[in-house]
């Protein structure tokens, strides 16, 4: 392990880094690069992301059936009141 990333992998939980001597086992490193290299993908912060999960099998028909407006109703009579004041009626 390059010295540069130990600080932070003893700042991980026992979990992470087991995760991560996991993923090593499927990475090749032969050389010094490979080792930069896969040190330097790792994602070694304490906290992970919480990602959401998109579904792309949905239509656009299926989308539109929401219920909430596509613009705030306050922000829409807004936007009317300074036309017509715009346009002088």
């Amino acid at each position: 392990m390059p010295e540069k990333f130990k600080e932070k992998w003893n700042n991980l939980s026992e979990a992470r880094q087991q995760q991560i001597i996991s993923e090593s086992r499927f990475h090749p490193v032969g050389n010094q690069y490979g080792i930069n290299n896969f040190w330097a993908t790792r994602d070694l912060r304490s906290s992970q992301m919480v990602t959401e999960t998109i579904n792309e099998s949905k239509t656009a028909a299926e989308s539109a059936n929401t219920k909430e407006p596509l613009v705030n109703e306050s922000f829409r009579n807004d936007l009317v009141e300074k036309m017509k004041f715009r346009l002088n009626r």
